[in-house]
Order: C-alpha cells, then sequence, then structure tokens
C-alpha cells in the first residue's frame, strides 16, 4: 500500500528487525516520523499479521480522531499491537516446541527395566488443587486450541507418560495384552467342581445376621435373613419393598443423601408380587428371591435413564438389560433403583456435579469415594443388603473403605457384562454389609455362560468356614504398605497381626516398577474412556469431567500399545508373585474419606488426592487379580471415618480371598453403626413381624 493509506491490506511483514514510519499530513504538510521497534520471526508467519485492512483501522479511527496526524497514529499502533500478538503467538508455539515436546524416547539397554531387581519407586505426586473459579478458567482454557494444547502437552509430560513408552520399549519380545484373561489350568478346573449357584449350596456355611435393628456382624448374612423369613411366610417380599422404598424416597427427600438417583417403584412392587407368589409354591429361583437392590446408573437397567451419572445422556433409555442384571433378575433380585455415581466415573471422591454428591453415611461432612458412591452409600445406610458397582481403578473397593462395607472386585471375566466405558479395565462387583452376602452374590454374578466363555473355574468354597489359617502366606511389601497416613498403617498392622494369631504366615515381597505400572493403568483407562465418550461433545460434560476427558482424548495409539506391552509384562512378573504367596494385605487406600470441600457446585482437581487413594488400587484392574476390601475400623481423630484393608490374591483366586476376609472380618468384630441409618430398612417388617408375635404370645399366655 502507498503512504497515504489506500484501501488494502497493510502489508507489514515480519523482518527479524526494522522500523516502520508513517508519513502524517497535518496542516501544511509536516511529516511526523514514529519509529516502531518490532520482533518478528519471518517465514510462514509473516502473513498472519498482514491481515489487518487499512480500511478497518481508517474506519475505526475515523470515528474518534479528527485530525490526521492523530488518525495515522492510531494506525501504526494498531499495525503495532497486531505484530506483536503475531510474535507472542510464534514465540508460544516455539516455546511449546521447546519447553513442552516430548522427551526423546531413545531406548536404553534391553531388559534394563524389567531385568533389575526393582524396589519400590512410587513417589507422592503435587499439583495445585482447582476448584471454584480457577476450576472453571482452566476448563476454559483447555479449550483454546493453542493454550489448551500447550496445558495439556504439560500435563501429559508431568504424568510421565513418556516414562511407561520407554518402559514398554525395553522388555524383550513384546506381546501386548489387552485383556488381562488367565484361563485357568487342568489342575485349577479340577479342584473347582462345583456348578453355578455353588454358593447357595453352601449356605449352610453362613448365619443369619440377627439383630434386628442393629448393625450386621460382617460374617452373617442379610440376604439369609430375608430369605429365611419369605420362606417361613414371617413376611412378604412386597412388605420389605414398600419399607425400603419408604426410606429411599426419605433419604433424599429429609437427609439429602442422594444416594439413589433413580427409582422404579412400580416395578419393584410388580416384581415383589411374583416373587411372593414363588414363596408360596415354595419354588423361589434363588437365596436372592425378593431380596431389595440397587444398581449403579453406569450399569444397563431396561426403560430406565442410562446416563453414566452425566447430563449428556440424560436423554438416553436402556433398551435391555446389562448382563449382570439379567442374572440378578433371573435369580429374583428386586431392583428398587439406580444408585448416584461420580459422572463418567473419571474420579474417586464421588462428586456428581449434576445429580449431587452422595453423603458418606458416618459422617455427612466427608465424600463417600468414587466412582460407586452411591452404591457404597445405600448399603452403609441400611438402605438396600446389596448394590453393585463397577470398578475400573478402585471405584468398588474406594467406597467400600470409606463407608465401611465389603466391597468387592473380581477376577477380571469372572462376570460377563464388564463395563462400557473401560471394557479392558473395568469390573462388576458387589457390596454388602457382611461377607457372606458377598459370595451369595458372586455366585448368582458368575454363571455358566462367563465360565463357558472365559474358561474360569466355578466358586467352590468347601474350606469356606474353617477358622484356621495355618500355613497361610501373607504377603507384606514393608515400603509400600508404609506410603499411607498413621490411621491406614495402623490399620494395616492390626489386621496383619490378627490374621499372624490364626496361625498365617508373613512373606516380606516387594513390589517392583510399580510407577511404571501405574501410569500404564492411567494410559489405558483413559484411552478406553476418551474412546467410549467420543460422540460427546465435552463442554457437555461437568467441569472435572471435562477436564480430564480432555486429557483421555490426548493419548494415542502408541501410549495405549505401550500400556498393552506393559500389561504383559507385569501380569506375567505378578502371576508369578502369587505362587509365592496366598494373600496380599495392603492398606485400602493411602487416607481415609476426604472432606467435601466449599467447592460443592463445580467440583475440583486433585491429583495428589487421586494418586493416594488409587494408590494401592489399580494393579487389580491392570492385571485383573480379585480383590476385596474389608474395613476394620474407625478413625480416632474424632471424625469417625472408617479405615479398611485390601486382601489380594492370584486370578480365580475369591474363594480363599472371601474365606481370610471372613475370618479377619469376625476377629475385628461389627463396625459402628453410621450416623445416617434407617433400621436397616429392609430389616423393619421383620422386626415388626416379631414384634407381633411376641405380643400374640404374650395376650396367650394372660
Amino acid at each position: 500500500m502507498d503512504a497515504e493509506g489506500k484501501e488494502g491490506f497493510t502489508g507489514l511483514t515480519l523482518a527479524p528487525a526494522w522500523s516502520v514510519f508513517c508519513r502524517c499530513d497535518h496542516g501544511n504538510h509536516t511529516q511526523c516520523t514514529f519509529l516502531l521497534f518490532r520482533i518478528g520471526f519471518g517465514g510462514p508467519f509473516s502473513f498472519s499479521c498482514s491481515l489487518l485492512p487499512a480500511g478497518v483501522c481508517r474506519a475505526f479511527s475515523g470515528a474518534i480522531f479528527s485530525s490526521k496526524k492523530h488518525h495515522y497514529l492510531f494506525q501504526s499502533v494498531m499495525r503495532f499491537l497486531i505484530s506483536a500478538l503475531a510474535a507472542l503467538t510464534c514465540a508460544v508455539l516455539l516455546g511449546s516446541t521447546v519447553f513442552f515436546e516430548a522427551p526423546s524416547v531413545a531406548v536404553p539397554f534391553a531388559g534394563v527395566y524389567p531385568d533389575a531387581p526393582g524396589g519400590y519407586d512410587m513417589h507422592a505426586t503435587t499439583a495445585p488443587v482447582l476448584g471454584g473459579w480457577p476450576l472453571i478458567g482452566f476448563a476454559y482454557l483447555l479449550r483454546l486450541p493453542i493454550v489448551g494444547n500447550i496445558i495439556l502437552s504439560k500435563l501429559m509430560n508431568d504424568n510421565r507418560f513418556f516414562d511407561m513408552i520407554r518402559f514398554a520399549q525395553t522388555v524383550p519380545h513384546p506381546d501386548p495384552l489387552f485383556y488381562p484373561i488367565a484361563p485357568a489350568t487342568p489342575d485349577e478346573l479340577a479342584i473347582h467342581a462345583d456348578s453355578t449357584f455353588a454358593a447357595e449350596r453352601h449356605a449352610a456355611a453362613a448365619k443369619p445376621a440377627g439383630g434386628l435393628h442393629a448393625q450386621a456382624h460382617l460374617t452373617n448374612s442379610r440376604i439369609l435373613d430375608l430369605h429365611t423369613a419369605y420362606k417361613e411366610g414371617v413376611v412378604s417380599p412386597v412388605d420389605v419393598i414398600r419399607a425400603v422404598m419408604d426410606s429411599v424416597m426419605a433419604s433424599n427427600l429429609n437427609d439429602g443423601m442422594k444416594s439413589f438417583v433413580r427409582y422404579r417403584e412400580g416395578e419393584a412392587l410388580a416384581e415383589a408380587r411374583k416373587s411372593a407368589e414363588r414363596y408360596a409354591k415354595k419354588q423361589p429361583a434363588s437365596l436372592m428371591d425378593g431380596v431389595p437392590i440397587g444398581i449403579k446408573i453406569e450399569l444397563a437397567v431396561a426403560g430406565q435413564p442410562y446416563t453414566l451419572g452425566s447430563e449428556s445422556r440424560a436423554h438416553i433409555l436402556a433398551s435391555v438389560d446389562s448382563t449382570p442384571v439379567q442374572k440378578l433378575k433371573r435369580a429374583g433380585a428386586i431392583i428398587v433403583g439406580l444408585t448416584n455415581m461420580e459422572e463418567i466415573g473419571i474420579g474417586i471422591t464421588g462428586f456428581n456435579q449434576w445429580y449431587g454428591t452422595a453423603l458418606n453415611p458416618y459422617n455427612r461432612s466427608y465424600h463417600t469415594g468414587g466412582s460407586s458412591s452411591g452404591s457404597a452409600a445405600a448399603v452403609a445406610s441400611g438402605l438396600v443388603p446389596v448394590a453393585i458397582g463397577a470398578d475400573g481403578g478402585g471405584s468398588i473397593r474406594i467406597p467400600a473403605g470409606f463407608c465401611g462395607v465389603i466391597g468387592l472386585k473380581p477376577t477380571f471375566g469372572r462376570v460377563d457384562g464388564e463395563s462400557e466405558l473401560a471394557w479392558t479395565i473395568g469390573h462388576v462387583g458387589p457390596f454388602t454389609t457382611t461377607v457372606d452376602d458377598s459370595r451369595i452374590v458372586l455366585g448368582i454374578l458368575a454363571d455358566a455362560r462367563a465360565m463357558d466363555s472365559k474358561r474360569q473355574p466355578s466358586l467352590a468354597y468347601r474350606s469356606y468356614p474353617i477358622g484356621d489359617l495355618s500355613g497361610l502366606r501373607v504377603g507384606v511389601c514393608d515400603e509400600f504398605n508404609g506410603h499411607a497416613d498413621q490411621a491406614m498403617r495402623s490399620a494395616t498392622s492390626k489386621a496383619i497381626q490378627l490374621l499372624v494369631a490364626r496361625g498365617a504366615v508373613v512373606v516380606p515381597i516387594v513390589f517392583p516398577h510399580l510407577s511404571a505400572a501405574f501410569q500404564s493403568h492411567v494410559a489405558a483407562i483413559l484411552s478406553e474412556m476418551g474412546y467410549s465418550t467420543s460422540a460427546y461433545e465435552l463442554t457437555r460434560f461437568g467441569y472435572t469431567a471435562e477436564i480430564n476427558l480432555r486429557l483421555a482424548r490426548r493419548m494415542t495409539a502408541t501410549h495405549y500399545v505401550a500400556s498393552a506391552i506393559n500389561r504383559r509384562y507385569f501380569f506375567n512378573l505378578y502371576r508369578k508373585l502369587f505362587g509365592e504367596v496366598d494373600v496380599v494385605i495392603t492398606p485400602n487406600t493411602a487416607v481415609a474419606a476426604p472432606k467435601i470441600t466449599e467447592h460443592v457446585t463445580t467440583g475440583e482437581t486433585n491429583l495428589t488426592l487421586t494418586a493416594e487413594v488409587m494408590r494401592f488400587n489399580f494393579l487389580g484392574n491392570l492385571i485383573g487379580f480379585p480383590a476385596v476390601t474389608v474395613p476394620v475400623g474407625i478413625t480416632d481423630d474424632g471424625t469417625s471415618r472408617p479405615v479398611a484393608v485390601q486382601l489380594a490374591g492370584t486370578h480365580w483366586s475369591e474363594p480363599r480371598l472371601l474365606r481370610v476376609a471372613k475370618i479377619l472380618a469376625a476377629d475385628v468384630g461389627p463396625m459402628p453403626i453410621p450416623i445416617m441409618h434407617y433400621g436397616p430398612a429392609y430389616m423393619r417388617p421383620l422386626a415388626d413381624a416379631a414384634a407381633k408375635a411376641a405380643a400374640s404370645a404374650a395376650k396367650k399366655e394372660d
């Protein structure tokens, strides 16, 4: 363009360093010269600063300035600002290349990691906590094309995902493992000779819980309480379901419990009437016929919302039941409603921006844990004796420990119909108040079709009633167990002492390369969750879920394949370790339930807390071995938060784990009754029936 500023583009290019001279005509054509120092980078970026039409500058400045001198001064300043903005953009892009680019993944000497003895290498994660407006602002920053990508690249580097890739490159003869399935050996199949409902045929090992208004002892069975009462005609399933529905609704309306987010009152009562008819004919479908249960909203229940805890899926209704739900319905269990969960299951506190956050029955100021928050709270508060959850990185065991109930994550493949969100990581399992109830529910969920498809051994409980643990090898990693707070360390030491008193032998073990295992688990679950939610616009999720899913969508095929290569390595390594011990005991989490912060409407990101809560859980999901959470007391700091331990074993070892859990629970004794407790609701009709029978007997005596 000429010096008079004719229509066109400014034509400014970004030379390394140069001056712009703008001739300003004013009065008697006095010339004014303005020196603007500019820094540019040339090349492909020059055009980005040449897009300011002179006409736009002149029209805008003409409305403000009457003199040509000021008019041309404004144009020059605007050109400078545009050039400076382009320079800043170039600097940011260059900075992202220099400072945030993926580090080199040059392969070290093959076998350095896998062949090394490997000590404990988990490190505490430190990161700022974001909540409220800072969290919202951060979410909006991630939506910006350039800035968001730079921040996400920084997060990827900070989380050391490239270390996980390096580790995979050291594994000799890489053989990716995507599904952590361990087919049973012929010897295992011969030992486990029982069939589908083995748990029911061994029901004599369990005893009714008794104590209608007390917290059930963790070794006795609420399911058998109800089953016996139904068989003897003491009470009807219809009466129990009515009492449960009343309490479930009251827990939300009066107490803001939020453990259930959807009710099935009409359907549940209809199913209860059919159950009553079966009992009248002495043909109950199973021990669970007529037993009220809750189902995590992550699992499909025909005709019900299938939201996965997110408003983005509020319009979706399940057309068919998921496989676990089908099995439970065939067994006669009655689903009274759908339970709350952390949105998309991508968190550990239980926070939900859309439904509200479920409250911990032991202390409503603290989190239930996630993501199966509602299921744990519903069982702990006495609303239902059984609830079903899903576990991709501790989502059954974490809330079970925080809420003081039994949480069982079975062997991968034991239960058909694993998680839709993370299909090679997720496990479906039960929350119960007693160990016996866990094994009964597992007997229902692990049916013949699952055994045929995965060649799993059936559940054999021949040695289940035995209280002696002589010769049981209990693996203990002191460094691993010590990476927890004082309350958790003390609880774990107490549990170990109780097992030793029963005859168990402590075997020191080492967990090598846990840092790489943790990164591999995170890469796998984020990759799968990023894909499973790829059809949805991320801004439709809550802020915490959106941030996590943006990181998930940064995962590449390289990350996923590297995690699968590492999974094979850890699968073989820990299968060998479990050949040397029978059970491994750890804290369930590194800390007790965290406090619900003031960010109750937006949520918060707290990577330090996430790492502490998941520390002892992720390995079972990566490798697929079973684990059970056993509460062993409450904190002594006045908050009354439950503390728990985790028992883990080799694949298909649920019978042994549940046997040890039952003995440990018996020695620990009953958990205290939570502050928020409803009777339990399902036992109230039995109490009423017992009171009537007692009154009738007293009348006859008179």
